[in-house]
Formats: structure tokens, sequence, C-alpha cells
């Protein structure tokens, strides 16, 4: 793919490259955007599932590269194959606010995951004193601030482009569809706050 269109050596680099963080960058027109994706492990409840996926916007074109074998955009398939909502209306930036809003979502899932467990050790850390106890509570706090240092240069990210607007920095998005982006910083705002709301409650845990 990067032969056959060009790509400029450094996005490829950053595809390849998962140990980087979020990333937005417009190289001679073209739009990259390189972000995690977390899930919950539905095989060990103590760890999360972490995937890199990344974004590649030009003209009328934009291809997704994912880490792992997957698929997150399967109910954007289907708004496609159906014509439902806007979708086909809209440019390729539109799609991939819709691809970023499916990934945002599996924040929420995690989050509400993860603070099912925490109920869990609030009431567990009520009636004992156990090391197991406190080794779940650091291990779910870990992992809070995996979601938190994943969620933050994503917020910043959204804010970029949302502020940006007239600018000619980002020519690949459409004025008319900045809105949709603001709509997901404030979704990263959110995400954040519940983080830190639930981190205060682990903090509670190993106050008994």
């Amino acid at each position: 793919l990067a032969e056959a269109l060009q790509l400029n050596t450094i996005i490829v680099s950053d595809i390849l490259n998962i140990s980087r963080g979020t990333r937005l960058d417009e190289l001679d027109d073209t739009l990259f955007f390189s972000i995690k994706s977390i899930l919950p492990n539905d095989s060990d409840d103590k760890t999360i599932l972490i995937e890199q996926i990344s974004f590649w916007l030009q003209d009328n074109l934009i291809i997704s590269f994912q880490e792992k074998r997957g698929d997150f955009f399967t109910h954007i398939r289907e708004r496609l194959r159906e014509n439902t909502g806007i979708v086909r209306k809209k440019r390729v930036d539109y799609l991939l606010y819709l691809m970023l809003d499916s990934i945002i979502e599996n924040f929420y899932i995690t989050i509400e995951n993860k603070e099912n467990d925490i109920e869990g050790l609030l009431l567990a850390s009520k009636t004992a004193d156990s090391p197991i106890i406190m080794q779940d509570i650091e291990n779910l706090r870990e992992i809070f601030h995996i979601l938190k240092r994943a969620i933050v240069p994503l917020r910043d990210a959204l804010f970029t482009i949302k502020t940006i607007k007239e600018d000619d920095d980002f020519n690949c998005i459409e004025t008319s569809n900045y809105i949709f982006f603001g709509r997901l910083h404030q979704k990263a705002l959110e995400l954040l706050e519940q983080i830190d709301y639930d981190m205060k409650n682990l903090d509670s845990a190993t106050n008994f």
C-alpha cells in the first residue's frame, strides 16, 4: 500500500511503530491520525487489550491500519451498505469521525467494565485487610493510568482539529464537519472526568 499510494516514509514508520502514542499530522495534503484502542481482556480480567490503529486520508480516500486482526467497524460498514444516515453524503473526513467515535466507545466499555471491579473491591476492603485486595487495587489503578495516558493525547489532538476550523493546516477536513470532531473532544473530556472519579474511589478503598 505504501508503495502504491506513495506514502510518506515518516507516516509508514509511524504505522509500523506500535509503541508510539497518539499522533496527528498533515503532510503533503495527507492527514495522518494514529491512536490507541483499549478494550477489556475477556480471558484475563486483570489486564486490558491495547491496539494501535492508524488512519491515512488523502483526497476522497481513507485507509485504516490495525495492529491486530479484528473489526471495530462492522456497524459502520453496515450503514454504508444500507445507505443509512448521512455517511454516503459526506466526505471521508466524516467517515474518520465515525471510526474514531467507535474507538472512543471502546474506552467507555473498558471503564464501565473496570468500574464493576472497583465496586467489588470497595466491598471487599470493608470486610478484610488482605494483601491480595491491595494488589488488585494497585492493578486497577495502573489500568486507569494507562487509560488516561491514552486519552489525554487523543483529547489534545481532537482539540487541535476542533479549533483550527478555517485554517489551511488541515485541508482534508471539511469546514462543516469540524462540529463532529468537537463532539469527540467533549467525549474525551467526559472520559477523563470519569477516570479521575474512579481513581478517587480506588483511593478510598485503600483508606479502610
